[in-house]
């Protein structure tokens, strides 16, 4: 907002000049969002957040509940059939209300919202099972069983929809490994009355179903000679069925998601004739004449994903695609452009790299990435940022080597550089200090500690501390050394209780320094998990020996809310596993997984900070088999935009 004030003039005009512009700039913000509502639906899509804390899947059901969208089941990456249940209210923030509810884990099965309750039915479970059972919940974590035989066959892929005040079930594919075109209703979940075994449409599975004036809906799907459908019928009372199309204009498909917005149907993505993943949108007023709002709308193309309507929006969850499992959340109001919400930083790409929070700014220094023609590029550059989205270069090289897997803290209102790696594997012992980012002063070329990098460093009691680190290619300590004024260096404890290691972490959290997880090589790789402690840098405690989160190194933990936290990371398991989860922790013991998956992709080597009441991470490296290895110089950070934040942010990004 522009509050400008002129302090010549009267202070009621002061006041008003104050207002106005107040007033201007919410009219502004007002305009923007109703042009962004306008009636031109299939055209914005938004992305709300990707690699959200539920796991990849398809084959889920999605519904609006107590303003709320739920995720229920699906089958997960690793193909087993779940029973976990997730809500939001934004679309970007997800909690889980059960990990485990009561009704089996299952794949296919459909969901609606009948007499003010979450209703389950049928589906495909984990031991080969077509299922007719039905389910209720008013809270979506006690769960209760209408029936576990309902009059109709076991069925996955089908449809559900309240009409006329009943539930009704349309088509699918059945235990008998046939696909049909009956239709069933109830009007309490447990009696369920056969309104046509054998409906004018021809059978089918995949297909989709929705409400639209005053009748019922069938769209696409999958036949009974295989084929994938594009016809669209109707009914207003499930017994006779009338095409409104034999073919319509969009192509045929099965695995799609429909729904109604703004008075049209609509239909998105799916799996199309040629058994190729599609993410188009089309629409109809009518159910004969179809327009397609986007042939490739951002999301990646899928299949068994799900979509609501849900605060104004159409909504898109997850799913099957190319790349696998999708636990994305996009969301539009007009059906056609869908805009991720992400900032690339100025600032090259990097890892290992030191980040403060110093004189009201965020900053940046040094690190290492990578060119195919230059090869590893250490770097000594410095940047700084008020807002996590610009960032300005303070200089390209400061008057230090260029290093990575230095630590940087603030101390003596001074921002500190201790230690890293240089090139031609030249392990440093240096230390360096600034008050400005621009001029670098040298407190000791040669430290009493040995020279070492991916070691930790912090302040506590009025002192900055290193913390282990490697100090040669096979080399790793466990030693603690301490100093109040960066040149003379006293060693608190050669060899500390915990087993040595590089790549952890350390904080002060309930006036204790921490020591958390990392990696020792001895004959092999030791990826650790293990919390300790100390008052004095001297008698180390070990909290835990092997905490809730898995073993990793090159994490970073900060303190926010007065809690510990643990994000991303690295470790080996018959391959690279890069992490993107976060933990935290109010007494190192008990750690609490906030999130298994974050928006941010997973990484190592990055850094983290709180600053303005939000936690930041910002780049890191990370590896593909397709790309190799891949620096980042994103920026994210938490707790998550609102709507209104998202807008501002993409007003001034």
């Amino acid at each position: 907002m522009f509050l400008i004030e002129f302090y010549r003039l009267p202070h009621k005009k002061i006041l008003t000049i104050k207002i106005t512009f107040v007033c201007l700039t919410f009219l502004f913000i007002s305009s923007l969002i109703n042009i962004y509502s306008q009636d031109d639906a299939g055209i914005n899509w938004y992305y709300a957040t990707g690699n959200l804390p539920f796991p990849n899947r398809f084959g889920h059901t999605s519904v609006v509940y107590n303003n709320k969208m739920w995720v229920i089941g699906g089958t997960s990456a690793i193909y087993t059939c779940m029973n976990d249940v997730w809500y939001s209210s934004n679309g970007v923030t997800w909690n889980q209300i059960t990990a485990s509810a009561s009704f089996p884990g299952r794949s296919g099965h459909t969901s609606i919202v009948y007499n003010n309750k979450i209703w389950i039915i049928g589906g495909y479970s984990s031991n080969n099972t077509r299922l007719n059972d039905v389910w209720y919940s008013s809270d979506g974590i006690d769960w209760n069983q209408a029936t576990a035989s309902a009059g109709f066959l076991g069925r996955s892929v089908h449809t559900s929809v309240v009409y006329n005040d009943k539930m009704w079930i349309i088509g699918g594919y059945s235990s008998n490994n046939t696909r049909l075109n009956d239709v069933w209703y109830s009007s309490d979940g447990i009696t369920w009355t056969q309104a046509t075994a054998s409906a004018d449409f021809p059978a089918r599975s995949s297909h989709t179903s929705v409400i639209y004036n005053d009748k019922m809906w069938i769209i696409g799907g999958y036949s009974s000679n295989n084929t994938h459908l594009n016809d669209v019928w109707y009914s207003s009372d499930g017994i006779t069925w009338t095409q409104a199309t034999a073919s319509g204009d969009f192509p045929a498909r099965s695995n799609h998601t429909s729904v109604v917005y703004n008075d049209k149907i609509w239909i998105i993505g799916g799996l199309s004739g040629n058994y190729v993943y599609i993410n188009d949108v089309w629409y109809s007023t009518d159910g004969i004449n179809w327009i397609q709002a986007t042939d490739s709308a951002d999301f990646t193309a899928r299949r068994f994903h799900t979509s609501v309507i849900y605060n104004d929006r159409m909504w898109v969850i997850g799913g099957g695609s190319s790349n696998g499992f999708e636990n994305d959340v996009w969301y539009s109001n007009d059906g056609t452009i869908w805009t991720q919400a992400k900032s690339l930083a100025a600032f090259p790409a990097r890892c290992s790299h030191s980040s403060v929070v110093y004189n009201n700014k965020m900053w940046v220094i040094g690190g290492i990435t990578f060119s195919d023609s230059a090869g590893r590029i250490f770097m000594n550059d410095v940047w700084y940022s008020s807002d996590g989205v610009t960032w300005t270069k303070v200089t390209d090289s400061v008057a230090f080597t260029a290093r990575f897997g230095h630590t940087s803290v603030v101390y003596d209102n001074k921002m500190w550089v201790i230690g890293g790696l240089a090139g031609s594997g030249i392990f440093m012992n240096d230390v360096w200090y600034s008050s400005d980012g621009v001029t670098w002063l040298q407190a000791t070329d040669c430290a009493a500690f040995p020279a070492r990098y991916h070691h930790t460093s912090v302040v506590y009691n009025n002192k900055m501390w290193v913390i282990a680190g490697k100090v040669s290619s096979v080399g790793y300590k466990n030693d603690v050394w301490c100093s109040s004024d960066g040149v003379t260096w006293t060693q608190s404890n050669d060899s500390a209780a915990f087993p040595a290691r590089h790549g952890h972490t350390s904080l002060v959290y309930d006036n204790k320094m921490w020591v958390i997880g990392g990696l020792l090589y001895s004959g092999d790789f030791i990826y650790m998990n293990d919390i300790w402690y100390t008052s004095d840098g001297v008698t180390w405690i070990q909290a835990i020996a092997s905490a809730s989160f898995p073993t990793r190194d090159g994490h970073k933990c900060i303190v926010y809310n007065n809690k510990m936290w643990v994000i991303g990371g690295y470790y080996w398991i018959n391959g690279n596993i890069y992490k993107n989860d976060v933990w935290y922790s109010t007494d190192g013991i008990i750690w609490t997984l906030a999130t298994a998956s974050a928006a941010f992709s997973a990484r190592s080597g990055h850094t983290s900070v709180v600053y303005k009441e939000k936690m930041w991470i910002i780049g890191g490296y990370t590896f593909s088999d397709s790309a190799g290895d891949i620096f980042l110089n994103d920026v994210w950070y938490s707790p998550a935009f609102t709507n209104v934040d998202e807008l501002t942010f993409k007003l001034y990004e």
